[in-house]
């Protein structure tokens, strides 16, 4: 069985997504989950009743001007990174989910520590408030919702306001992320330990993510049937197996 940890809260236009993901992941296969949210969020009542085991974390935002408040937070704040570090430790999470919000330094964070830990290939997602849902009528109601071109409804595009940047600043960010974690310097630094994994994390990392749109012309031109053929044939494919 899986484990999934899912993180995000303060309001339901983060948790309900959380939740609905949950839920989906649930329908696919039998799965242990743990959310961890904020002792002051919405999150402390909804999450429980929606019986998902949950704990605590104890955080909260900065006021905007210097107090000892903010000490404090940043006290409670230091305690709260430790804690995530044995709830982690402790539960093993095959998958860690987060839906939180963004500010312009969480696209270089998160790349940092995928690189860090050698996370070998990354499939992004903008979160899309699609019409009918709860999020959608939330943001819609809040007049967060800048288009309404459904065929921009496709998690690759953002169709809302973020709160904290602008939707250009999550939109660049998320392609930088992108462009960053397959540049070829951050491909070398992602390597698996295991000389076993290599040949298929660069296979995987350097011909579908970096050069996607070549490895798609070659395989209509020569055939995905020939390709699958030379790939077995290849010495690649007999070290990999």
């Amino acid at each position: 069985m899986r484990r999934v940890i899912i993180s995000g809260g303060g309001t339901g236009g983060h948790i309900y997504p959380a939740i609905t993901i949950a839920r989906a992941i649930a329908d696919i296969e039998p799965t242990e989950f743990l959310y961890v949210g904020s002792k002051i969020g919405l999150e402390n009542t909804l999450i429980p009743n929606e019986g998902f085991p949950f704990v605590t974390l104890d955080v909260r935002g900065l006021e905007r001007k210097i107090s000892f408040r903010n000490f404090i937070t940043l006290g409670k704040t230091a305690g709260s990174v430790l804690k995530a570090e044995r709830i982690i430790h402790k539960f093993k999470p095959d998958v860690a989910i987060g839906t939180g919000g963004f500010a312009p330094e969480t696209f270089s964070k998160t790349l940092d520590w995928m690189v860090k830990n050698r996370i070998e290939t990354v499939t992004s997602h903008i979160l899309t408030p699609y019409p009918g849902t709860k999020v959608y009528e939330q943001m819609r109601a809040a007049g967060r919702i800048v288009s309404e071109d459904l065929a921009l409804y496709d998690t690759a595009h953002v169709v809302y306001t973020p709160r904290n940047l602008t939707s250009e600043e999550l939109y660049n960010g998320y392609l930088w992320v992108y462009k960053k974690l397959y540049s070829w310097r951050n491909i070398l630094r992602r390597m698996p330990r295991s000389r076993r994994q290599i040949p298929s994390y660069l296979l995987f990392n350097i011909f579908y993510r970096k050069y996607g749109r070549f490895t798609e012309w070659l395989c209509r031109l020569l055939t995905y049937e020939r390709i699958g053929k030379i790939a077995d044939r290849s010495v690649i494919s007999k070290y990999i197996y």
